[in-house]
């Protein structure tokens, strides 16, 4: 049956009010075409899922089986274990990088070419090399680190092109990196196209059902999103209101089913189906309960709502807050407020002054809230008294946190709600306790009196700690929260994490220096440890990492000289054996140059003693200017020192006061100073090195150790007496030793416990 639009509106919502327009936010196509059809319930409504990519965090972490394939740019950590009679020349860990010629250098067994074999292959080809030498052993394979792969995707997405992902990511951390599918592409008709096959996915399974089985994303992977298919709208009294997309087929059994369901509040024989037919509408009517309305398919563009049921419209009102019985209440039986505190009976630290009562339809003054005195309304001597109306809900306070002053009323697009005024309250304390995701897009609006007092970037309160912006409100403010996207963010920004009072971003003024920032963030805890403060910069990192990439470049053409050098007929066994030595100690620096090249680099070494203060920094060498982007983090106060041989273990020792660098060293076996060089590395990453004394130790033996400071012991190769090396060689040895030590010192060995 064909109606004119406006016989439509005034037979099957004549009850609701038209809403305007929400000019605040940019409407899709789609969404504007629901808007212009007039209707209050279809208003509102909002493609569903489009906006869950910009909440969507991409896989940091993730389960890689035994059939994941490496190539360059993984790394492997490999485990050893049995008995220690068989282990005794083994490490228990390894963690080796494949490199970029597809091969690792596991120091027992030599380079192997893993490029294109799967983790448990080389896991075999492993433990056969390692069982001609050893016996009783057992080796794992886990992969430490994921290479990067480049995934092409085109299509209807926000910013098409080249995401750079890892083998852990779904298609959706893909979607997501890419800023996710714009609201003209599909959500349930994604394809992954590979070579053996195209792989369809319908992101409506996790978004709506929790499906979390999302296929994972290989390398060569080419991700198209196609365009959206048929919309269909569900709204009113409905769990989901939104458009969702719909399939070939697909009905209003399944539309409902995206949508959640019809709330308790529906009208369960009250729905309408309203589909567009040329320039007029034709209008459905059924009942969920209906299973020939149920399994009717749907076409683009039609519109399915469900009105409120009469019964529960004219029947309920809810109490809540702090009462004994908060609920749901019949008005027919409770008709008048005093009737309903009763049946919910009072605490008794309940506020006496005030109450609030929130009102879906306003009264004849257009009013919705109402503030009452709850002694008054108890009074049975007293005429004040307030009948309720369909749907009110009323709430009641607790004595210690509300005065008889109308309470601050939150909305907006966070979790709304009322807060009760007390002297003092400030914008912190009444959104301190409503979840606010990415604060940085939202902004505050005061409204006193219907006007905008103040406005706030909750950027700069609830990021960056900007108490000047924690404003007083008043008795009856409006706390308005929106979005903030409209605003720019260009000045610089510095993060400042770890143990400061207010952790967070901040923004770059010129001149400012570190001690400012600190201040800023609030100054130090109680646990933080300033003497291992690290500041991080991009521009040090970029000429650090210039620096060790030719440093390890001419490291490794030296190995090479030293690998030919050996392999020379003419050369003694005795010679060889101390040119392989001399080999696997620069192959061991080369692997750790490589290791931990990508996360140590782009430290300023700071010298800042045991202090307390933010204070005792300024006017000093370590109070450094800070440029937009730097990171300054404060660690906590450790409680041990680290030793390490050879750069391949280390052992935690509980920290003592006024005990020296050797005394450290004897309480791990007594690693002989004779053949070691011994380096102190300071919590902050600063280097030390001692001198060589006569006899073959060295002075920085005698050093004193402060929380977090790591000794490193490596291993010097001497010549054994009556053993002849060229000249030529010997230049070679030292070379390569001054090589190392130069990427050592670059190289700033963090704490990893």
């Amino acid at each position: 049956m064909k109606k004119r639009w406006v016989l439509i509106t005034m037979l099957v919502f004549a009850a609701c009010a038209f809403a305007a327009a929400d000019t605040t936010q940019v409407l899709s196509p789609i969404e504007q075409a629901y808007q212009e059809i007039g209707i209050a319930p279809a208003m509102e409504l909002k493609q569903y899922g489009y906006d869950l990519f910009g909440r969507w965090v991409p896989s940091a972490v993730g389960p890689v089986g035994g059939d994941y394939i490496l190539g360059p740019g993984d790394v492997l950590r490999i485990y050893i274990w049995g008995e220690p009679v068989e282990l005794g020349a083994l490490q228990s860990t390894y963690e080796i990088p494949v490199a970029e010629d597809g091969r690792l250098f596991f120091s027992p067994v030599g380079r192997v070419s893993v490029w294109g074999t799967s983790i448990d292959r080389v896991k075999e080809l492993l433990t056969d090399q390692l069982r001609l030498r050893y016996r009783n052993f057992q080796l794992d394979i886990v992969p430490a680190e994921v290479r990067q792969i480049p995934v092409f995707v085109s299509g209807f997405v926000n910013q098409p092109g080249v995401v750079t992902a890892n083998s852990l990511w779904s298609i959706l951390d893909v979607l997501s990196a890419a800023e996710g599918v714009s609201k003209d592409g599909s959500l349930r008709t994604v394809m992954i196209v590979r070579p053996q096959g195209t792989v369809h996915v319908d992101l409506y399974d996790l978004f709506i059902f929790g499906k979390g089985d999302l296929p994972k994303i290989q390398e060569g992977d080419v991700v198209l999103v196609p365009p959206i298919g048929n919309v269909v709208a569900g709204g009113g009294e409905v769990v989901r209101p939104g458009i969702y997309e719909l399939a070939e087929g697909e009905t209003i059994e399944d539309l409902l089913r995206f949508t959640g369901g019809v709330r308790f509040s529906g009208a369960m024989e009250r729905g309408t189906l309203i589909r567009r037919d040329g320039t007029d509408f034709s209008v459905h009517e059924g009942s969920v309960r209906n299973r020939e309305f149920l399994t009717q398919p749907v076409m683009n563009g039609d519109l399915l709502l469900f009105a409120l049921t009469g019964s529960a419209q004219a029947n309920l009102a809810t109490v809540g807050g702090h009462v004994l019985y908060p609920g749901v209440y019949s008005i027919t039986e409770t008709r008048m407020l005093s009737s309903l505190l009763r049946k919910a009976q009072l605490r008794p630290d309940t506020d006496l002054t005030f109450g609030t009562l929130e009102r879906m339809l306003p009264d004849e003054d257009g009013n919705s809230y109402l503030v009452f005195n709850v002694a008054q309304i108890l009074n049975q001597d007293n005429e004040i008294d307030i009948v309720l109306a369909p749907m009110d809900s009323v709430t009641l306070y607790r004595k210690e946190l509300s005065l008889a002053q109308a309470p601050v009323h939150v909305f907006g697009e966070i979790e709304g709600g009322i807060a009760a005024y007390r002297p003092g309250i400030t914008l912190l304390d009444v959104l301190a306790s409503r979840r606010i995701e990415s604060p940085e897009r939202y902004q505050a609006r005061i409204i006193r009196s219907g006007e905008t007092v103040e406005l706030i970037l909750l950027r700069d309160l609830l990021v960056r700690g900007d108490k000047t912006k924690n404003v007083l409100l008043q008795p009856g403010d409006r706390v308005v929260v929106v979005r903030n996207d409209e605003l720019a963010y260009d000045e610089g920004s510095i993060k400042v994490l770890g143990n400061v009072a207010g952790p967070g971003v901040y923004t770059v003024t010129t001149g400012m220096k570190l001690s400012d920032v600190l201040e800023a963030a609030g100054g130090f805890t109680d646990q933080a440890y300033p003497s291992g403060m690290v500041v991080l910069r991009d521009s040090v990192r970029q000429k650090q990492a210039e620096q060790l990439s030719q440093s390890a470049a001419l490291l490794e053409r030296q190995i090479g000289q030293l690998i030919q050098a050996m392999g020379t007929d003419t050369l003694s066994s005795d010679v060889k054996m101390v040119l392989q030595a001399q080999i696997i100690q620069q192959q061991a620096v080369l692997d750790l140059a490589y290791d931990r090249s990508h996360e140590d680099l782009g430290r300023i070494a700071l010298s800042i003693g045991d202090i307390t203060s933010v204070d005792e920094i300024r006017g000093t060498p370590n109070d450094i200017l800070l440029e937009d982007g730097d990171s300054v983090f404060v660690p906590k106060r450790p409680d041990y020192v680290i030793v390490m041989g050879d750069m391949q273990t280390g052992i935690a020792i509980p920290f003592e006061p006024k005990k020296t660098v050797r005394e450290y060293i004897t309480e791990v076996g007594g690693i002989s100073t004779s053949d070691h060089r011994l380096t102190v590395i300071k919590a902050s990453g600063k280097m030390v090195q001692g001198e060589r004394t006569l006899f073959g130790g060295s002075t920085i033996g005698r050093e004193l150790l402060q929380p977090g400071d790591i000794v490193l012991a490596i291993r010097e190769l001497r010549i054994p007496s009556g053993i002849t090396i060229s000249r030529g060689l010997i230049s070679l040895i030292e070379t390569a030793n001054n090589t190392a030590s130069l990427i050592l010192n670059m190289i700033e060995i963090r704490d990893k416990w």
